[in-house]
């Protein structure tokens, strides 16, 4: 006989990481609606969607490490800041 005790729910996590979805999100659909941010708006509306999707499978698998969260953080805003970075010198030639 096998008995399988399963980890708790990281609920506070869980919250944790949709109440910063939130957050991202809204600044995100407010740096839209200004329309001079917009490509930094997206970047953050996707972020929190990617935090939405982290929160759920933490829920589901009840694994969660914080660490984890801000590498996975640190290389999205990473691409975040070049592809602007790149936008801004693509377009560059447009206001010359």
């Amino acid at each position: 006989m096998e008995i399988n005790e399963k980890r708790f729910i990281p609920y506070r996590n869980v919250i944790a990481i949709g109440v910063l979805a939130g957050i991202q999100m809204s600044v995100g659909g407010a740096l839209i609606g200004t329309g001079v941010w917009a490509t930094v708006g997206m970047g953050l509306i996707t972020g929190g969607a990617t935090d939405i999707n982290t929160a759920f499978r933490a829920y589901k698998t009840r694994q969660f490490t914080w660490s984890d969260y801000m590498k996975q953080k640190a290389v999205s805003l990473v691409i975040l800041a070049a592809y602007v970075g790149w936008k801004t010198v693509k377009d560059a030639d447009k206001g010359a």
